[in-house]
């Protein structure tokens, strides 16, 4: 009866490892690339340090292989693997490798809390439940890994700031004028990193002295609160007018 009558599903597909589940999730186009690509690279080094492969240079080697062979070996991992209790064994390894001092440990604790939340997120409901065709294991990974307690602190900055813009200022504006907008936009706008290096001209408003932040052909909003209009210093509008009138009918800043 049910051959007959019932609606042809699309086969299941067995999916066993690594590798073919984060191919899944791209195919599934929600994630936003960047965040995908995060999200996998924590994913992948939790369970290279649970393959005990190997930490070094040769795993970011694109030209010669190494990075593929590495990325073979980490996406050839079965999910079924990725289990509470060797997730946890991992959590103590990662701390210990830190080893006695109190102030390394607890930034280990915040990089594993990082890598584990990033793991965790590429699982989440809201992606697999719009994963049609895919079959995982019982034990979803990471879903009931808990993250080391983190107790509040403040920051402090050691950074003199006045003598920093000052160095930047001598050794950058004439040398390398390319770094010191990076570093001016960063310090006095506050942009991220994305958003400095595709920040195009067209963003300035001269008049109004403010950039503006928008979705572009070339760059995506992480969301749509990321768009804004950031008011910036007339000091600091006078000197980008200064490189703009050089920039020659450049596109980006």
């Amino acid at each position: 009866t049910r051959e007959k009558f019932k609606a042809k599903h699309e086969e299941e597909v067995k999916v066993a490892t690594l590798g073919q589940y984060i191919a899944a999730v791209e195919k599934l186009g929600t994630l936003n690339p960047d965040t995908l690509h995060d999200y996998s690279r924590r994913a992948r080094q939790i369970a290279g340090e649970m393959l005990g492969l190997p930490n070094t240079k040769s795993k970011f080697d694109y030209v010669n292989g190494g990075q593929e062979a590495w990325r073979r070996k980490v996406d050839g991992f079965k999910l079924s693997d990725i289990t509470p209790a060797r997730i946890d064994v991992w959590k103590k390894c990662y701390v210990q490798k830190a080893g006695s001092d109190p102030a390394k440990r607890k930034s280990a604790e915040r990089t594993a809390n990082s890598c584990i939340r990033s793991a965790k997120a590429l699982f989440g409901r809201r992606i697999i439940k719009h994963l049609s065709g895919v079959s995982l294991p019982e034990e979803i990974p990471f879903r009931e890994t808990e993250y080391f307690r983190q107790s509040a602190s403040r920051y402090r900055s050691q950074i003199n700031i006045e003598k920093l813009i000052a160095a930047a200022e001598a050794e950058l504006k004439e040398a390398v004028p390319e770094q010191y907008k990076i570093f001016i936009l960063a310090i006095f706008v506050g942009l991220r990193r994305k958003e400095i290096d595709m920040l195009p001209w067209s963003a300035f408003d001269w008049e109004k002295s403010i950039i503006r932040i928008r979705a572009t052909e070339h760059y995506e909003l992480k969301s749509e609160s990321s768009a804004d209009d950031v008011p910036v210093e007339p000091e600091i509008m006078a000197l980008f007018r200064a490189f703009y009138e050089d920039a020659d009918g450049e596109e980006f800043v």
